[in-house]
């Protein structure tokens, strides 16, 4: 009986988040700040849910599981976090309201953890050439 009891629960624990996932943490210092949910296709982003964040700055948001691997983002103000959902069942992000985008952790999803790394890059990128007057180094003839 314990046997198949286990086997059950085990099972249950298998198919729980097949239909769903969740993108829950927290930003720090950002009370009564508006936290947005969205989905980025190919047509352009659809706001899914948002929450106001209270003193602690937890947040938690539901959605079905897509039937193929998309892309979302955690928008605060004018600063986003891309998440890459495919068959992960919960992400968890943990930040600040000052460095919303450049300085979060990032749990239970590798893809969303290397998004995190491409984004840091490019900006680190965006920054050079933006400093050396919009050059990446001498101009090269093709002559």
């Amino acid at each position: 009986m314990k046997k198949l009891l286990f086997a059950c629960s085990l099972l249950l624990l298998l198919t729980a988040c097949q239909d769903r996932f969740s993108v829950e943490g927290c930003v720090e210092n950002a009370e009564k700040q508006t936290l947005y949910f969205e989905w980025q296709s190919l047509e352009g982003t659809q706001l899914l849910d948002s929450v106001v964040l209270k003193a602690d700055g937890k947040f938690s948001f539901k959605q079905t599981m897509p039937e193929s691997p998309e892309f979302y983002r955690l928008r605060l103000g004018k600063q986003s976090i891309p998440l890459a959902v495919d068959s992960v069942c919960q992400i968890v992000i943990k930040t600040d309201s000052a460095q919303f985008n450049t300085n979060y952790l990032v749990e239970g999803s590798l893809q969303t953890q290397y998004l995190r790394e491409l984004f840091l890059l490019q900006k680190q990128t965006l920054l050079y050439y933006q400093k050396n007057g919009g050059r990446y180094g001498e101009e090269k003839s093709c002559n």
